[in-house]
C-alpha cells in the first residue's frame, strides 16, 4: 500500500534462505467462493497463482478482507500493479559510490513524494483546480532536499534537472496556494466562497480567478516538462528503466476543461515563462 511500504522480509541467521517472510499473502479474488471477493468466474485452482495474490502487512490484510466493498477486485489489482511499477523505478542504493547513492536517493524521493506513478491523476485533478495535499507536501519536501543537497558534481545533468524541477514545483505550488485552501486537509481547491452571495466586486474577483487558473495550467505544463527532463537525466545517467514503461509524462484532462469538454492529453515541449 502506498501509505504503508512496510518491509515484509527480515534477515534470519537460522533460516535456510537467510530471510523470513512475515508479510501475508492475500487473495484478490477470494480463495473460496465464500471468502472476501469470492464471487468470481475465476477457477478455484487459479486463485492461488501469482496474478491473484498480493503481499500485504497484517493490518492491511485485515482491513481489505473485513471491508471488501471498499476494496473490490479491480482496486486491489491496481494497487498491486502500481506497487510493481514503484519497485521497478526505485534505484538500489547498494554497491554504489557515495555520489550515485545521492543521485539515486533524489530519484527515489521524486518518485515517492511527487506521486509520479499517479501523475495522470495528479494532472487531471489539477486541471480541475484540485491538488492533493500529499503532492503539495511532497513538492515542498523535494524542493528543500534538492536545495540542501551536497551535490558531488559527477553528473551535472541530474543536478541541473533536479534543481530546475524543484524550482518549477515551488513556482507551481506558491502560485496555486494564492487562491486555494484545503477544507478537509486532504485536497486543496480554489477558494470560491466569495460566490456564495452577491458582492460589488464580483466581476473583479471572477477576472482574478480566471487569470489565476490560466497561470496554474501554464505552470503545470512547465512542471510536466521539468519532470520529463529529470526522468530523462536519471535514465541516461543511472537507470534506463526509470519510469521507462510509463514513457513520457503528460498532462491529462479527462473532462475537457481546457478543450470544450473533449478528453485531451497534452505533451508540452516548451516552457511558458510567466
Amino acid at each position: 500500500m502506498p501509505d504503508c511500504r512496510q518491509i515484509l522480509v527480515a534477515e534470519s541467521e537460522t533460516h535456510i534462505s537467510g530471510n523470513v517472510l512475515f508479510g501475508e499473502n492475500c487473495h484478490i479474488v477470494g480463495e473460496s467462493e465464500d471468502g472476501p471477493r469470492g464471487k468470481s468466474p475465476l477457477a478455484i485452482p487459479e486463485r492461488n497463482r501469482y496474478p491473484n495474490l498480493i503481499l500485504l502487512c497484517r493490518n492491511h490484510h485485515g482491513i481489505i478482507d473485513k471491508d471488501p466493498k471498499s476494496w473490490p477486485i479491480e482496486r486491489l489489482h491496481q494497487v498491486k500493479s502500481d506497487h510493481e511499477v514503484w519497485v521497478e523505478t526505485q534505484l538500489t542504493l547498494g554497491a554504489k559510490s557515495i555520489s550515485d547513492q545521492i543521485y539515486s536517493s533524489i530519484a527515489n524521493l521524486a518518485a515517492d513524494r511527487l506521486l509520479l506513478s499517479q501523475w495522470d491523476a495528479i494532472t487531471d485533478h489539477a486541471i480541475r483546480g484540485l491538488v492533493f495535499s500529499k503532492f503539495i507536501e511532497g513538492a515542498v519536501d523535494f524542493y528543500v532536499t534538492v536545495h540542501r543537497a551536497n551535490w558531488p558534481g559527477d553528473k551535472p545533468q541530474i543536478e541541473l534537472s533536479a534543481t530546475n524541477l524543484a524550482n518549477r514545483l515551488q513556482a507551481y505550488v506558491e502560485h496555486y496556494q494564492i487562491l486555494a485552501f484545503t477544507p478537509d486537509g486532504n485536497c486543496w481547491q480554489e477558494d470560491r466562497r466569495w460566490k456564495a452571495k452577491w458582492r460589488a466586486d464580483c466581476d473583479a474577483l471572477q477576472d482574478r480567478s480566471e487569470k489565476w487558473s490560466s497561470t496554474c495550467i501554464r505552470l503545470l505544463f512547465n512542471l510536466c516538462i521539468a519532470i520529463n527532463e529529470f526522468a530523462a537525466a536519471i535514465r541516461f545517467n543511472l537507470n534506463p528503466n526509470y519510469f521507462a514503461l510509463q514513457g513520457w509524462f503528460l498532462v491529462y484532462d479527462s473532462m475537457g476543461v481546457t478543450n470544450n469538454l473533449q478528453e485531451t492529453w497534452y505533451g508540452p515541449e516548451n516552457y511558458q515563462e510567466i
